[in-house]
């Protein structure tokens, strides 16, 4: 029996993710990252040791989703005085080849769409209370080298971010257009050494001689085979980093962020799944739906006085654009 003959054809690989930008750092590049300055603490978003609890909205307040808390009240709010990240762009960076699998499941592009949904709706929306914008998508990138380590700490992450600002991918936090909220998704196949959560912001600090100490803001997603852990995860990290990116802004009950007094407080909305957050002025953890004329003119610090809305801003393109700009 003859043998069938080898193909001349070239082995096919795995096509790159389509809006994904691909980068690949220069092998063996050392990191130069130093830290000078004080210690920041990172704001972990821990794993339910006995499953998510099981919570059911109590009130729906002008279309928002209302649940109690995950403690017991009274939660006090309260504000260092510290940076806030309102308004910012927020940049999407997928670690390792394998998110360039076809079958790595749930799909960077899958994430890629759920976080533009969430990005682009009216979730951010109760963050205005605590002086906090909407955040727009930046972009997104799949970073194939260097290789995302088997068991990784948050040196790795702060180091894979000041390696991409060193290579010019980024400009540093201190210049134009340098203020970038940065979340990184770890692939399939990793672990977090220290374990026991789903997620962590950090701030990732990089002196340079002799006076130059540089501290960019940065969140990462420990993998999950479920796309809603990764969503819920995403958005308790964003809603931290943006009210509390260096550990001495806007806390609850203590040393908690707002998202930790609403761990798995989570609600599925058009198919995805969301993570609510504390708000101060609720007194439960809020899941906005729809955007508030009432509740957007209140955090804003905006009074009509009997005037219409378009003593606000004249002229007035659409409802849900007056209220994001206020």
């Amino acid at each position: 029996m003859t043998n069938p003959k080898k193909s001349s054809l070239p082995k096919r690989h795995a096509a790159p993710v389509t809006g994904l930008r691909q980068v690949s750092l220069a092998p063996g590049k050392a990191i130069r990252r130093r830290v000078k300055g004080r210690d920041f603490p990172g704001g972990i978003v821990a794993d339910a040791p006995d499953g998510p609890p099981d919570v059911q909205p109590h009130e729906v307040l002008t279309a928002d989703l209302l649940f109690p808390p995950i403690v017991p009240l009274p939660i006090n709010v309260s504000n260092g005085g510290g940076a806030i990240g309102t308004g910012l762009p927020v940049q999407l960076i997928f670690w390792g080849g394998a998110w360039n699998q076809p079958a790595t499941s749930p799909s960077a592009g899958a994430i890629l769409a759920s976080v533009q949904t969430i990005l682009r709706g009216p979730w951010m929306s109760g963050l205005r209370q605590y002086g906090v914008r909407r955040c727009n998508l930046r972009g997104a990138m799949v970073v194939t080298g260097p290789t995302a380590p088997g068991t990784y700490n948050d040196n790795d992450i702060k180091d894979l971010i000041w390696a991409l600002i060193d290579d010019n991918k980024f400009p540093e936090p201190d210049d134009s257009g340098g203020r970038i909220i940065y979340m990184v998704f770890m692939p399939p196949g990793t672990t977090y050494g220290p374990g026991g959560i789903r997620g962590k912001h950090l701030v990732a600090s990089d002196f340079d001689f002799p006076a130059d100490n540089d501290h960019a803001w940065v969140g990462f997603v420990v993998f999950n085979a479920a796309i809603g852990q990764i969503t819920s995860t995403f958005c308790h990290e964003l809603a931290e980093t943006c009210t509390d990116p260096e550990s001495d802004a806007w806390t609850v009950t203590g040393n908690q962020e707002i998202g930790d007094v609403c761990n798995f407080v989570d609600q599925t909305v058009n198919g995805i799944l969301y993570e609510s957050y504390w708000s101060a002025t609720d007194n439960a953890c809020l899941l906005p739906t729809a955007y508030s004329v009432r509740r957007a003119l209140k955090w804003s610090g905006h009074v009509l006085g009997g005037k219409g809305l378009t003593s606000v801003q004249k002229p007035i393109p659409s409802l849900n654009a007056l209220v994001v700009s206020l």
